[in-house]
């Protein structure tokens, strides 16, 4: 049997596991729904097995786990290994024929295109994330200023609407330097959960 991600989501299976420790082995026909939904109050360690027979190369499930009860959920093939699903977390697991990999670990490596190369570690002293840029209209103020004449010299000093207008300009720039670091940081934050970046 060819890997494969069944993309409907009407064949869930749900596992009841309340009161329930130790393993738990799927039978052909539950590791075939592609989508698994752990749900009740655990007393112990969990592990849930899927045939080795449903698992090909590139064979995918989505694992949802609703569980409760302060224990872990292992998901694994009955000959390799698995992977550990906090409870309330959704994770896609892929086989490679033998053991079961989180999805996101291939989806970063193909990105990256360069597999075992490390990602570069970014440092975000202004923490602050705002995925939305804000328009923004230039303010050049590069019209002259006319100024009073001080009568000294040919001195001018600028008027109370010059000095209005420059720091109007200076914080309409400094709007837009903040907004620019705030939609960077929430870009750094993305790749970082991805795995793109340290």
């Amino acid at each position: 049997m060819a890997g494969k991600l069944v993309t409907g989501i009407a064949n869930w299976t749900i596992l009841d596991v309340t009161d329930t420790s130790g393993t738990k082995a799927l039978t052909q026909a539950e590791a075939e729904s592609h989508v698994i939904k752990a749900t009740g109050t655990l007393v112990g360690n969990l592990t849930i097995t899927i045939p080795d027979v449903d698992a090909p190369e590139g064979t995918m499930w989505m694992i949802r786990n609703l569980t409760s009860g302060g224990f872990t959920t292992t998901v694994k093939t009955v000959s390799g290994t698995g992977q550990l699903v906090t409870q309330g977390q959704n994770l896609l697991l892929i086989s490679d024929g033998t053991n079961l990999d989180t999805f996101t670990t291939d989806f970063r490596e193909m990105v990256r295109g360069n597999k075992g190369t490390a990602p570069v570690t970014l440092t975000q002293n202004y923490s602050t994330a705002d995925p939305t840029l804000a328009a923004y209209t230039p303010d050049d103020e590069s019209g002259a200023y006319t100024g009073i004449d001080n009568l000294q010299g040919g001195t001018v000093y600028a008027t109370n609407a010059n000095l209005t207008a420059l720091k109007d300009a200076y914080e309409n720039l400094r709007g837009l330097t903040e907004d620019l670091a705030q939609f960077v940081n929430s870009i750094v934050d993305d790749e970082q959960a991805f795995g793109l970046k340290g």
